[in-house]
């Protein structure tokens, strides 16, 4: 009597194209069909989840938050103050060598190249090296990490777009997005001995309230023309936090004030703006505040504006 061969097992070995990840095995032609289709599922679903978390796994970066305390949130622990300090400099300044670094955040005092080589090392493996790679010709710089500004800047694009497309009440949900970074002025926090770095760059934080005044006034024009002064109100308001010193927001914020009927809000607000430019020896600007109520209010009664600027 001849002996019965089985067929190979799934967890014997098998060539390429055989066994259970392949379709001409003699196992694979025996086994029945439902148990053929439930590891094809099987199968299907595990390249799924690694395909999808591939692609969280690219499409995931760190947010760096400059506006306000400086913060990097989806680190997997809480940075310290120098390691943020860092990681602020080479996202804003790099790529740049470790001299650069020393310089930003020792104030050039002699500092052994040791003890930055571990300062790195520490932040790689904390925000991982697809994050902080290494070097290019000795020069560092981030990768994949988005800031807040960036948000910003994005917003501002949108709601450009759209106030050139008349598309103005997509305004609202523009407005939340801007409201979530708007936490204060850039680098708030940088009273610190790692922050010299900072006010030795005027073009640096220029350029960073230069993109907030823009983007808010984009928003809140948009808001205005969809009905929703008071929400535009709310943004200019919130983004004088970041820029206390743009008198471009403040003549917004008079002329919203005087939009809702609220010309008691709006003198209260020259009044004080002016009060500060004196405290910082500044004169008032020819198109600051004042003009923009003086023009409301010859508007209301139907003359030119009159109205002297006090020196």
């Amino acid at each position: 009597m001849r002996p019965l061969r089985l067929p190979p097992q799934p967890g014997g070995s098998h060539g390429a194209g055989h066994g259970p990840h392949g379709d001409r095995s003699p196992w694979w032609r025996l086994t029945p069909r439902s148990y053929r289709l439930r590891i094809d599922r099987e199968r299907a679903a595990r390249r799924t989840g690694r395909d999808e978390q591939t692609h969280a796994e690219t499409e995931r970066s760190p947010l760096l938050r400059l506006l306000g305390q400086v913060r990097l949130d989806g680190a997997q622990r809480r940075l310290t103050a120098q390691e943020h300090a860092l990681v602020a400099f080479l996202q804003c300044c790099g790529p740049v060598g470790r001299p650069a670094i020393v310089e930003a955040l020792w104030d050039g005092r002699p500092i052994s190249d040791h003890r930055v080589a571990n300062l790195l090392a520490e932040v790689r493996r904390v925000i991982g090296r697809r994050h902080l790679p290494d070097p290019v010709d000795g020069r560092y710089r981030l990768a994949h990490v988005t800031t807040d500004l960036d948000v910003v800047r994005s917003v501002g694009m949108e709601a450009a777009d759209l106030r050139v497309s008349g598309a103005a009440s997509f305004g609202i949900g523009l407005s939340q997005r801007l409201s979530k970074c708007l936490r204060g002025r850039p680098f708030g926090d940088r009273a610190g001995r790692y922050w010299t770095w900072v006010d030795d760059r005027p073009a640096l934080l220029f350029a960073q309230e230069t993109a907030i005044v823009d983007a808010v006034q984009a928003v809140a024009d948009l808001l205005d023309r969809s009905g929703r002064p008071t929400e535009a109100i709310n943004v200019v308001v919130a983004a004088l936090e970041c820029c206390p010193d743009a008198t471009e927001l403040v003549v917004d914020l008079v002329r919203l004030h005087q939009r809702v009927d609220r010309p008691r809000s709006a003198q209260r607000l020259v009044d004080a703006w002016e009060a500060r430019m004196e405290r910082l020896g500044c004169g008032p600007a020819p198109n600051g505040p004042r003009r923009a109520l003086a023009e409301r209010q010859a508007a209301s009664t139907g003359t030119a504006v009159t109205t002297r600027l006090p020196r």
